[in-house]
């Protein structure tokens, strides 16, 4: 196996684990699976359903073992506790529960595939931005223009108008 399919809960091995131990119609059944949203995760969700089970049969600790050491790490545990929540909120989803993904808990697992992604998250979050204990509030001049893409007589200053404020 190679180092980085160590790294990180590879499905494939999952599935074959899984069939290994007795577990062949429980694997088929989420691997064929028809998923009824249209979000992204669904090979996480998968690796959830995989996780549940393997965790039930008390084999996830094998599977550890041979399959996947970074799950033993504080990065594997946290990856597992990523796919158990994508999970838990499909099978909300399917009772009727709000279909949406809660936000990542870490900052370095946002996104933002354009810039103007990151501007709006800025724009929406600035008043928990707090440099040095102080509250940043974006920048809205007399005429009550705010701060986003602030308008110059050279261009546009662009998501950098903020002002600092006691609070």
């Amino acid at each position: 196996m190679m180092e980085e399919q160590k790294l990180r809960f590879s499905i494939k091995p999952a599935y074959a684990f899984g069939e290994s131990r007795g577990l062949e119609r429980e694997v088929n059944a989420i691997r064929d699976m028809e998923i009824e949203w249209d979000s992204s995760y669904t090979t996480s969700l998968r690796k959830g359903y995989l996780i549940e089970l393997f965790e039930k049969r008390g084999i996830f600790d094998e599977f550890k073992i041979k399959h996947w050491p970074l799950g033993n790490t504080p990065a594997g545990e946290k990856e597992r506790q990523r796919v158990l929540r994508i999970k838990a909120q499909y099978e909300a989803f399917l009772a009727g529960g709000a279909p949406e993904l809660s936000p990542p808990e870490e900052a370095d697992e946002l996104l933002f595939p354009l810039e103007s992604h990151l501007r709006d998250f800025i724009t929406r979050n600035i008043g928990s931005i707090k440099p040095q204990g102080r509250t940043l509030r974006l920048y809205v001049d007399s005429s009550g223009r705010n701060g986003i893409e602030y308008p110059t007589d050279i261009g546009e200053l662009q998501s950098k108008s903020v002002e600092m404020g006691n609070g």
